[in-house]
């Protein structure tokens, strides 16, 4: 079965609602797509440091340049929403989506094969 980065494969979706993979093929998807988020995670990490270093310099341009201080919040709150977006978009929904199939196809396997 396909897994695609984002998203779950919707046909490997049904068939985990449907129960119709034997619980090797089940386990083995779950270690590949727990295999892939953990590489996301890390990547999306990176980029949270990278956005705390630009705000961090932003702030002292702000305050060095004696602007509004009101654009630091702006910043903030810009930065947070793009990065949950971004987490959401390539990591949470590929979970969400995983979980929610197991657990309606295999919910006896599901504390075991769940996507932590």
């Amino acid at each position: 079965m396909t897994v695609y980065y984002s998203t779950l494969n919707p046909e490997l979706g049904k068939a985990l609602k449907k129960r119709e993979l034997p619980i090797e093929e089940v386990a083995e998807v779950s270690g590949t797509l727990q295999a892939k988020l953990k590489k996301k995670s890390k990547i999306l990490f990176i980029i949270c440091g990278v956005c705390l270093v630009l705000l961090i310099a932003l702030t002292i341009y702000i305050l060095a340049a004696s602007l509004n201080t009101s654009y630091i919040f702006l910043a903030v709150f810009s930065a947070v929403l793009l990065l949950w977006l971004g987490w959401f978009c390539n990591i949470g929904a590929l979970h969400a989506q995983f979980n929610h199939a197991l657990k309606k196809g295999y919910p006896d396997y599901y504390a075991q094969y769940k996507l932590k």
